[in-house]
């Protein structure tokens, strides 16, 4: 046994050195790519090095219109090592991803496959292409693996330590994209789901609750001084950003629908020049006038604004809303890039892609199938994954989607593949 284990360690420890050999090939290749600051963290790093505390790229007005664990991280780095500090960030967690990956699919139950589902993670196209911009794809995706490899040891080893181990964890990976926090209540109800099925009903749904709790209170700690961070500077307590209501405006708005939705499909907002009427940029300026002209200054205010906007939207064109919601989640899913991109790729790299992603696809659904149809002790371990998985999906059928949005579950999803070929293999 122990010759098996180190067997595997040693096949694991040259796969994450593979990853990381890929990913400093692509660093190397692209790496004026992190000056490309498209999300603004870079600028409130800056920021943050310069004395101006956590405000608004080239100002030092105050800012909760990003998360802040970014931001820090890229403060920490590159106030040490310079623009190659985002670099060393990035490989330090494509490491631990594919790492984390395949202990996950060890908790899981998985044998030799874990270490296909690091495989996957190691190569996949999405986590590669974000490894060289200052984003948080890369960095989610850690989080939100780290989370569930957690969440499952909290399950084989339940205690009130572990569990709020787990809540700290989902706290943190909050702080880097609040769209996480929709899936406690989302497991509470899987983990109902589930009980009601088994042995020993009562019991185990009080202690799925207690759980839930645990990790919830656990969380909102963690994530409490942000939220009075807020309070001090804004006058709001905010434990998320102002950044949700323009997020869900984008893709909820009458110029969106008619400029993409109502469109052949394929067709985005990267298709319009930036002078077009109907184009993004135009859309934004025109929104921020109107803001303006409404005398709303602060970032809490538009923000509302924003919100109370996409209300009026949803009710005067409720089809359209529902066909955006439905082309938003093709898109999150879409195994292609969609638009300009899509058309500017290599053939090779672009089929090369589908082919990817959607053989994973296959797999991943064989291996869904596989775990639904274990008896419920069994799937419970699975349930934290399978929520994330349905979090993000119907958070991005809301909000603004594509397919980088679903970085975070890349590793879920690389796991299920190749627990769905595995089981394959066994029958």
């Amino acid at each position: 046994m122990s010759n098996i284990r180190q067997y595997l360690q040693n096949r694991l420890s040259y796969l994450i050195l593979a990853g990381l050999l890929l990913r400093l090939l692509l660093i190397v290749i692209r790496f004026d790519e992190f000056a490309d600051d498209r999300d603004a963290y870079l600028g409130i790093a800056n920021n943050l090095l310069q004395g101006a505390g956590f405000s608004t790229l080239g100002t030092d007005h105050p800012t909760a219109f990003r998360p802040p664990l970014y931001p820090l991280l890229l403060a920490l780095f590159t106030g040490i090592f310079g623009t190659i500090g985002i670099a060393i960030l990035h490989l330090i967690v494509g490491g631990v991803t594919i790492w984390a990956t395949v202990k996950l699919g060890e908790r899981l139950g998985l044998k030799n496959g874990a270490l296909l589902a690091g495989l996957l993670v190691a190569i996949d196209p999405i986590l590669l292409r974000y490894t060289t911009l200052p984003m948080t794809e890369v960095i989610f995706a850690v989080l939100t693996t780290m989370l569930l490899w957690l969440w499952s040891r909290a399950d084989q080893r339940p205690s009130w330590n572990t569990y709020l181990l787990t809540g700290f964890a989902f706290g943190i990976a909050s702080l880097c994209r609040p769209s996480l926090l929709p899936m406690l209540p989302v497991l509470w109800i899987l983990y109902l789901v589930n009980d009601f099925r088994g042995m020993n009903r009562l019991d185990r749904m009080i202690k799925s609750t207690l759980c839930i709790v645990l990790v919830g209170a656990s969380a909102m700690v963690t994530m409490l001084p942000w939220g009075v961070r807020n309070l001090a500077v804004f006058g709001h307590f905010k434990l998320t950003t102002t950044h949700g209501g323009y997020t869900l405006l984008l893709g909820n708005n009458p110029v969106f629908y008619d400029a993409v939705v109502r469109q052949p499909l394929g067709t985005t907002w990267g298709d319009y020049a930036a002078e077009d009427a109907c184009s993004q940029t135009s859309w934004i300026n025109q929104l921020n006038r109107q803001l303006d002209e409404r005398g709303l200054v602060s970032e809490f205010d538009r923000d509302r604004a924003q919100y109370n906007r996409v209300i009026k939207n949803i009710q005067a064109e409720p089809l359209m809303f529902l066909r955006a919601s439905l082309l938003r989640e093709i898109r999150f899913w879409s195994p292609v890039p969609i638009g300009p991109q899509a058309r500017s790729m290599n053939s090779a790299i672009y089929w090369g892609t589908a082919i990817f992603y959607l053989t994973v696809y296959l797999f991943a659904f064989a291996g869904l199938i596989f775990v639904l149809r274990q008896p419920a002790s069994k799937r419970n371990k699975w349930l934290p994954a399978l929520a994330m998985i349905i979090t993000f999906s119907v958070v991005h059928s809301l909000y603004w989607s594509n397919a980088r949005m679903r970085a975070p579950l890349i590793p879920v999803i690389a796991i299920l593949a190749a627990y769905g070929l595995e089981n394959r293999r066994s029958k």
